[in-house]
Protein backbone atom coordinates (compact mmCIF):
# COMPACT_ATOMS: atom_id res chain seq x y z
CA UNK A 1 0.00 0.00 0.00
CA UNK A 2 2.84 2.40 0.98
CA UNK A 3 4.49 1.97 -2.15
CA UNK A 4 1.81 1.89 -4.48
CA UNK A 5 0.68 5.56 -2.45
CA UNK A 6 4.94 6.44 -3.54
CA UNK A 7 3.91 5.61 -7.04
CA UNK A 8 0.80 7.12 -7.31
CA UNK A 9 2.73 10.62 -6.01
CA UNK A 10 5.42 10.46 -8.44
CA UNK A 11 3.52 10.20 -11.42
CA UNK A 12 1.79 13.48 -9.83
CA UNK A 13 5.02 14.80 -9.47
CA UNK A 14 6.21 13.81 -13.02
CA UNK A 15 3.21 14.93 -14.59
CA UNK A 16 3.78 18.68 -13.20
CA UNK A 17 7.52 18.60 -14.08
CA UNK A 18 6.98 16.93 -17.38
CA UNK A 19 4.78 19.93 -18.46
CA UNK A 20 7.18 22.15 -16.83
CA UNK A 21 10.34 21.62 -17.95
CA UNK A 22 11.85 24.81 -17.84
CA UNK A 23 10.23 26.51 -14.55
CA UNK A 24 10.69 30.53 -14.64
CA UNK A 25 12.10 32.23 -11.92
CA UNK A 26 9.92 34.91 -10.18
CA UNK A 27 12.48 38.22 -10.60
CA UNK A 28 9.53 40.33 -10.18
CA UNK A 29 9.69 39.61 -6.09
CA UNK A 30 9.74 42.20 -3.73
CA UNK A 31 9.26 43.14 -0.66
CA UNK A 32 6.85 46.38 -0.19
CA UNK A 33 4.52 48.06 2.26
CA UNK A 34 6.57 47.74 4.87
CA UNK A 35 4.92 48.98 7.99
CA UNK A 36 6.42 49.26 11.88
CA UNK A 37 3.30 49.43 15.20
CA UNK A 38 4.96 50.27 18.20
CA UNK A 39 1.82 48.63 20.68
CA UNK A 40 1.49 47.54 24.22
CA UNK A 41 5.63 47.88 24.89
CA UNK A 42 6.28 45.92 21.82
CA UNK A 43 7.54 46.79 17.70
CA UNK A 44 4.77 44.76 15.38
CA UNK A 45 5.82 44.78 11.78
CA UNK A 46 4.16 43.81 8.94
CA UNK A 47 5.06 44.01 4.83
CA UNK A 48 3.81 42.54 1.82
CA UNK A 49 5.57 40.31 -0.86
CA UNK A 50 5.17 40.82 -4.31
CA UNK A 51 5.45 39.21 -7.69
CA UNK A 52 6.00 35.62 -6.33
CA UNK A 53 2.65 33.78 -7.08
CA UNK A 54 4.02 32.87 -10.64
CA UNK A 55 2.01 29.82 -12.45
CA UNK A 56 5.04 27.91 -11.86
CA UNK A 57 4.67 28.49 -7.95
CA UNK A 58 1.27 28.24 -8.10
CA UNK A 59 1.33 24.80 -10.29
CA UNK A 60 4.06 23.02 -8.06
CA UNK A 61 1.73 23.93 -4.85
CA UNK A 62 -1.17 22.50 -6.41
CA UNK A 63 0.64 19.18 -7.05
CA UNK A 64 1.01 18.73 -3.53
CA UNK A 65 4.37 19.45 -2.95
CA UNK A 66 5.35 21.24 0.25
CA UNK A 67 6.78 24.78 -0.91
CA UNK A 68 8.22 27.53 2.23
CA UNK A 69 8.45 30.92 2.01
CA UNK A 70 10.99 32.45 3.96
CA UNK A 71 10.82 35.61 5.54
CA UNK A 72 14.01 37.84 7.35
CA UNK A 73 13.53 40.21 9.45
CA UNK A 74 16.27 42.53 11.31
CA UNK A 75 15.56 45.29 13.28
CA UNK A 76 18.98 47.64 13.33
CA UNK A 77 20.22 50.26 15.03
CA UNK A 78 21.93 53.64 13.32
CA UNK A 79 25.01 54.03 14.41
CA UNK A 80 27.22 57.25 14.08
CA UNK A 81 30.97 56.55 12.38
CA UNK A 82 30.08 52.98 12.89
CA UNK A 83 28.51 49.83 11.08
CA UNK A 84 24.82 49.50 12.21
CA UNK A 85 24.19 47.33 14.69
CA UNK A 86 21.25 44.29 14.64
CA UNK A 87 19.51 44.70 17.72
CA UNK A 88 17.17 41.97 16.96
CA UNK A 89 16.12 39.32 14.24
CA UNK A 90 14.12 36.77 13.41
CA UNK A 91 13.50 34.22 10.57
CA UNK A 92 9.63 33.38 9.96
CA UNK A 93 8.61 30.58 7.55
CA UNK A 94 5.41 29.74 5.98
CA UNK A 95 4.66 26.59 4.32
CA UNK A 96 1.72 25.04 2.62
CA UNK A 97 1.15 21.66 1.42
CA UNK A 98 -2.04 21.03 -0.82
CA UNK A 99 -3.91 17.80 0.41
CA UNK A 100 -5.53 16.92 -3.15
CA UNK A 101 -8.30 14.69 -1.00
CA UNK A 102 -9.93 17.55 1.29
CA UNK A 103 -9.43 20.14 -1.30
CA UNK A 104 -7.50 21.93 1.38
CA UNK A 105 -4.27 23.54 2.09
CA UNK A 106 -2.25 22.80 5.19
CA UNK A 107 -0.10 25.06 5.82
CA UNK A 108 2.64 25.82 8.92
CA UNK A 109 4.12 29.33 10.52
CA UNK A 110 7.05 28.91 12.89
CA UNK A 111 9.50 31.34 14.17
CA UNK A 112 12.62 29.60 13.96
CA UNK A 113 16.24 29.06 11.75
CA UNK A 114 14.89 26.62 9.84
CA UNK A 115 11.39 25.71 8.36
CA UNK A 116 10.14 22.16 9.26
CA UNK A 117 10.67 19.07 7.75
CA UNK A 118 8.38 16.96 5.98
CA UNK A 119 8.02 14.29 8.44
CA UNK A 120 7.93 16.68 11.11
CA UNK A 121 5.31 18.85 9.23
CA UNK A 122 2.93 15.47 8.60
CA UNK A 123 3.30 14.71 12.62
CA UNK A 124 2.59 18.28 13.70
CA UNK A 125 -0.44 19.19 11.69
CA UNK A 126 -1.76 15.36 12.33
CA UNK A 127 -1.66 15.84 16.05
CA UNK A 128 -3.16 19.10 15.58
CA UNK A 129 -6.08 18.01 13.82
CA UNK A 130 -6.93 15.49 16.38
CA UNK A 131 -7.46 17.55 18.85
CA UNK A 132 -9.01 20.57 17.01
CA UNK A 133 -11.29 18.66 14.59
CA UNK A 134 -13.21 21.86 13.05
CA UNK A 135 -10.83 24.84 14.07
CA UNK A 136 -8.84 26.64 11.51
CA UNK A 137 -5.86 27.27 13.42
CA UNK A 138 -4.16 26.52 16.27
CA UNK A 139 -0.54 28.50 18.38
CA UNK A 140 2.23 26.96 20.15
CA UNK A 141 4.07 29.28 22.59
CA UNK A 142 7.64 29.40 23.62
CA UNK A 143 8.26 29.53 26.91
CA UNK A 144 7.92 33.10 26.95
CA UNK A 145 4.61 32.99 26.16
CA UNK A 146 5.48 34.21 22.44
CA UNK A 147 3.67 32.38 19.78
CA UNK A 148 6.41 30.62 17.65
CA UNK A 149 4.51 28.22 15.87
CA UNK A 150 0.78 28.23 13.94
CA UNK A 151 -1.27 25.72 12.11
CA UNK A 152 -3.90 26.97 9.81
CA UNK A 153 -6.31 24.83 7.57
CA UNK A 154 -6.64 27.05 4.52
CA UNK A 155 -9.97 26.65 2.18
CA UNK A 156 -8.91 28.51 -0.88
CA UNK A 157 -6.06 29.32 -3.43
CA UNK A 158 -7.04 33.39 -2.59
CA UNK A 159 -6.98 32.72 0.99
CA UNK A 160 -3.59 31.15 0.46
CA UNK A 161 -1.96 33.85 -1.66
CA UNK A 162 -3.00 36.17 1.00
CA UNK A 163 -1.49 34.04 4.08
CA UNK A 164 1.63 33.34 2.13
CA UNK A 165 2.59 37.19 0.73
CA UNK A 166 1.67 38.83 3.70
CA UNK A 167 3.22 40.06 7.31
CA UNK A 168 0.88 41.14 9.57
CA UNK A 169 1.84 42.60 13.24
CA UNK A 170 4.79 40.22 13.70
CA UNK A 171 6.88 40.82 17.09
CA UNK A 172 9.91 41.40 16.60
CA UNK A 173 11.19 43.19 19.86
CA UNK A 174 10.72 44.79 23.22
CA UNK A 175 10.65 48.67 23.31
CA UNK A 176 11.81 48.23 26.95
CA UNK A 177 14.80 45.98 25.43
CA UNK A 178 15.10 49.20 22.98
CA UNK A 179 17.04 52.89 23.44
CA UNK A 180 14.34 55.88 23.69
CA UNK A 181 17.19 58.18 22.49
CA UNK A 182 18.27 56.05 19.23
CA UNK A 183 17.61 55.22 16.14
CA UNK A 184 16.57 52.40 14.56
CA UNK A 185 15.03 50.45 11.40
CA UNK A 186 14.40 47.67 9.59
CA UNK A 187 15.34 45.31 6.94
CA UNK A 188 13.29 42.83 5.63
CA UNK A 189 14.19 39.85 2.76
CA UNK A 190 12.05 36.75 1.65
CA UNK A 191 13.16 33.88 -0.38
CA UNK A 192 11.93 30.40 -1.45
CA UNK A 193 14.27 27.40 -2.04
CA UNK A 194 13.59 24.54 -4.13
CA UNK A 195 12.52 21.46 -1.46
CA UNK A 196 14.51 18.91 -0.23
CA UNK A 197 13.16 15.94 -1.84
CA UNK A 198 13.55 11.93 -0.57
CA UNK A 199 14.42 9.32 -2.99
CA UNK A 200 13.86 9.05 -5.86
CA UNK A 201 11.99 12.34 -6.56
CA UNK A 202 15.73 14.02 -5.96
CA UNK A 203 17.23 12.12 -8.93
CA UNK A 204 14.29 11.77 -11.23
CA UNK A 205 13.26 15.80 -10.37
CA UNK A 206 16.28 17.14 -10.52
CA UNK A 207 15.42 20.76 -11.71
CA UNK A 208 12.93 21.32 -9.47
CA UNK A 209 16.07 23.27 -8.28
CA UNK A 210 15.12 26.31 -10.80
CA UNK A 211 12.09 26.88 -8.89
CA UNK A 212 13.20 29.48 -6.15
CA UNK A 213 13.19 33.39 -5.81
CA UNK A 214 15.20 35.89 -3.30
CA UNK A 215 13.85 39.00 -2.72
CA UNK A 216 16.79 42.44 -2.38
CA UNK A 217 16.52 43.88 0.98
CA UNK A 218 14.14 46.32 1.80
CA UNK A 219 14.49 49.00 4.26
CA UNK A 220 12.12 50.79 6.50
CA UNK A 221 12.15 54.61 7.01
CA UNK A 222 13.90 55.17 10.53
CA UNK A 223 12.19 55.85 13.35
CA UNK A 224 12.69 56.65 17.29
CA UNK A 225 10.83 54.54 19.73
CA UNK A 226 8.48 55.94 21.69
CA UNK A 227 7.28 55.55 25.53
CA UNK A 228 4.39 52.77 25.60
CA UNK A 229 1.02 54.50 25.16
CA UNK A 230 -1.37 55.12 22.10
CA UNK A 231 -0.40 53.00 18.81
CA UNK A 232 1.64 54.69 16.11
CA UNK A 233 2.47 53.46 13.03
CA UNK A 234 5.04 54.06 10.41
CA UNK A 235 4.71 53.09 6.42
CA UNK A 236 8.12 52.45 4.39
CA UNK A 237 7.96 54.66 1.18
CA UNK A 238 7.84 52.08 -2.33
Amino acid sequence: MHLKRLLCALLVFSAFFLAHPKPSYADSAQIVNVQIKERYARILVSADLEGVFTKDVEDAIMSGMPVTFTFYINLRRSRFMLWDKTEKAITLHKTVKYDSFTKEFNAIETIADDPPDPESFKKKLAAIKKTNQDTLFSNSRNSNGVGNERYLVLKNRASLETWMSHLRDVPIADTLDLRKSKKYYLKIKSEMHSPDLMAPFNYILFFVSFLEFETSWQNSTAFLVKSPGAPITRMVQK
